[in-house]
């Protein structure tokens, strides 16, 4: 697959379980194109998720679609709303994650 040039030669990528998603996470230029159709490459959104954005990921909790980014830099977790039609992902939520006590 040619990465589309907004991706910045993406070194972080994930396919979603049902094949529609493709995600590719730049560390360098803060930013995640998500490829919504698999089947032609199409750029559905490019997402300005924050530095050292890397390590997508996708899950399905009853019956609703997500996408999850994480940005290091800025020690957080994004999550998505996928839509089933094609529409650009929503963020419903930022995570603030926490780092282990020692």
């Amino acid at each position: 697959m040619p990465i589309p040039a907004d991706a910045g030669r993406s070194s972080d990528e994930a396919v979603s379980p049902d094949g529609r998603d493709i995600r590719l996470g730049m560390p360098t230029n803060g930013r995640t194109t998500a490829v919504v159709d698999a089947a032609t490459y199409r750029v559905e959104a490019v997402l300005k998720t924050g530095p050292r954005t890397n390590h997508p990921n996708f899950v399905t909790v009853g019956g609703v679609d997500h996408a999850y980014q994480t940005v290091g830099a800025l020690n957080e977790t994004l999550m998505y709303w996928r839509s089933k039609t094609g529409a650009p992902p929503t963020l419903v939520k930022t995570v603030h994650n926490l780092a282990p006590r020692r």
